[in-house]
């Protein structure tokens, strides 16, 4: 992607952190949202479930309009909860899908902070190798320095001897041992030398290398990788959102039948049909009965409702003014008569 937007490797640790707690944080909040869903359509499951068959429909109640409101709320609510539940299938999916992603971050952490921290041990190694190289390059100098001295002390030495005793001065065993000795420092001391020489410029090409090329190469790796997983993780969300908006194509649906349901009651038409149906029930009954039974009764019937009698039973025992079914209009009850009248 070129330059890439991640912070610099030195942070790229603490951004990792930040962006897994957002993964886990959103994953557990879908988890809970997810419940809520399942939680939501198991209530609806159970009201349904105890309120179904409540009141036991008779033959009157059937065509009523609350009776019908009734069931139309019944059945929006068994509805729903299907709906709820068909989406929870989904719901869980996408919770996979989450988990899958989570996991995946988790990875590209591991591989960042794994070839991250095998860059720097390298680099560590050589300027450890390049540190002890230099520690054996002064210690094997100090060498070189004290044998080049011991034979340049010896050899002056001879020819302060010789000079005085007018000879020629010739080489004595110790003295070729301190010179080869010499010798033998100053070669070890060029190998160090080359050796010092060496370890540096592989850890300066090393650190060339991590910094110009294997770090921004792992960094860009990362943040494709990044990308590529929120984005992902957008698509996730806004087809687990499309599931737990309850305003989607699929609720507005029930919404619109409970809507429909409702609007298609007509409360007078309705009862004014319940009314037709039953005196049409009530002449049908009296037709098949109508030979049995006299004008009066018939009348009686039709109205549907029993005449009343005073019952002259009541007066059995009484001997005063007052008489069956009529009035009495004397002292006792005339200003009951005016107020009742």
């Amino acid at each position: 992607m070129g330059t890439y937007f991640l912070p610099h490797p030195a942070t790229m640790s603490a951004f990792h952190e930040d962006e897994l707690a957002v993964y886990g944080c959103l994953f557990k909040f879908m988890q809970a949202r997810a419940r809520i869903e399942s939680d939501y359509a198991n209530a609806l499951r159970a009201a349904h479930a105890e309120f179904a068959g409540k009141p036991l429909p008779t033959k009157i109640m059937v065509g009523t309009p609350v009776y019908k409101l009734w069931q139309a709320v019944l059945s929006n609510t068994q509805a729903l909860s299907g709906q709820l539940s068909s989406q929870l299938t989904q719901l869980n999916t996408n919770l996979h899908q989450l988990a899958l992603l989570c996991q995946e971050r988790k990875m590209l952490k591991k591989r960042y902070l794994t070839e991250k921290a095998q860059l720097d041990a390298e680099a560590r190694r050589l300027a450890d190798e390049a540190a002890k190289t230099e520690h054996q390059y002064m210690k094997q100098l100090d060498k070189v320095v004290y044998d080049r001295e011991k034979f340049e002390l010896l050899a002056s030495r001879r020819r302060r001897s010789s000079t005085a005793s007018g000879g020629s001065s010739t080489r004595s065993s110790k003295m070729e041992n301190y010179r080869m000795q010499y010798l033998k420092s100053s070669v070890k001391l060029h190998n160090c030398h080359n050796k010092l020489v060496l370890c540096i410029d592989e850890a300066n090409s090393h650190s060339d290398l991590a910094e110009n090329s294997q770090t921004p190469a792992l960094c860009e790796y990362v943040e494709n990788t990044a990308c590529d997983c929120a984005q992902r993780c957008v698509a996730v969300m806004e087809e687990a959102g499309a599931h737990l908006a309850h305003s989607n194509e699929a609720f507005a649906g029930l919404q619109s039948q409970l809507m429909r349901a409702l609007r298609e009651i007509r409360v007078v038409s309705d009862y004014q049909r319940l009314g037709e149906e039953a005196a049409v029930a009530r002449l049908g009954n009296n037709s098949r009965q109508g030979g049995q039974l006299g004008r009066s009764q018939q009348q009686l019937q039709q109205v549907g409702r029993p005449m009343l009698a005073f019952n002259a039973q009541l007066l059995r025992e009484y001997s005063g003014r007052l008489k069956p079914g009529q009035l009495s209009y004397d002292s006792f009850t005339r200003e009951h008569l005016l107020e009742h009248l």
